[in-house]
């Protein structure tokens, strides 16, 4: 159209910074521009957020059951090390208890007499009788006084060691063992001890936050693009608008210059179809 105009003096209708089109809708060109470019970022940003939908889902099912397998078991530090310490004590449970018993005669005298601290108590307090004509005997009689305190004090300690339940023990074994199985079964599939284990829970509900607050975004970004998609629908309808009168002005005053040049009987009409979708250029074509 501008080529058949340009013989006639018409290119200005439409071409130059002084064009009646562009004088029509050029701000409301400006004024699209900027809703679609808000419009077309949100679209992205949601576009990253929605790809591999079905591999999220798949992630967040494995790592939602990670975490119930490893809460159920409700594992605690140090667990494992104490378990296998009983453990050992309960399957060397008779040979404990022997050697207990007899280092517990032994300090207690048995049926030979007295106790072992009692019988230091009694050689140093022979000693401090002679500790004024033997100097050296005081000193031998406070270091075996002292020996008989520290002596009954490793009876009493011995005296509970003894005391300790050692009924079902069997029973208490098997529970242990048991317990241990779960542990192991748990670090074959993610970490080497419970400390790992609980270092990979803590990262396994990091990760599962992050996808459920994706999911959260998304939607705030879908709420934002259907309230951008009507500004950027607006606006291309105004410039639409803007272009149709333009047309028309432009229509007329081409019609105006070719009745002056002597060609009344020519006849020019733009037209412009509306369009159902709207693009940065408007709603028509």
């Amino acid at each position: 159209l501008v080529s058949f105009l340009q013989p006639f003096g018409l290119k200005k209708f439409f071409d130059g910074s002084s064009s009646i089109l562009l004088e029509y809708y050029c701000y409301t060109l400006a004024l699209a521009d900027q809703r679609f470019d808000s419009l077309e970022e949100m679209r992205r940003k949601l576009r990253e957020l929605d790809t591999d939908e079905e591999e999220k889902a798949r992630r967040r099912d494995m790592l939602e059951y990670q975490l119930k397998d490893i809460d159920s078991k409700k594992l605690k530090i140090g667990e494992e090390e104490a378990l296998e310490a009983e453990k050992l004590r309960l399957k060397n449970i008779e040979k404990i208890n022997k050697h207990i018993n007899f280092a517990d005669r032994v300090l207690s005298g048995g049926e030979r007499g007295g106790d072992v601290a009692y019988m230091l108590s009694r050689a140093s307090e022979s000693l401090s009788k002679i500790s004024d004509v033997i100097p050296d005997a005081a000193t031998l009689s406070e270091r075996l006084m002292d020996m008989s305190y520290e002596v009954s004090d490793v009876a009493d300690e011995v005296k509970k060691l003894s005391d300790m339940d050692t009924e079902d023990a069997d029973a208490r074994l098997d529970k242990i063992e048991s317990r241990l199985e779960v542990i192991s079964s748990l670090k074959k599939r993610y970490g080497r001890d419970i400390e790992s284990i609980l270092e990979f829970r803590r990262k396994a509900a990091e990760e599962l936050d992050s996808i459920e607050s994706a999911d959260e975004n998304a939607e705030k970004y879908r709420q934002e693009i259907e309230k951008l998609e009507a500004q950027a629908k607006k606006a291309a309808k105004l410039l639409s608008e803007k272009r149709i009168a333009a047309a028309r002005a432009a229509s007329e005053g081409i019609m105006h210059e070719l009745a002056y040049l002597d060609m009344p009987k020519v006849k020019l009409e733009i037209l412009l179809s509306p369009t159902d979708d709207f693009t940065l250029s408007g709603c028509d074509r």
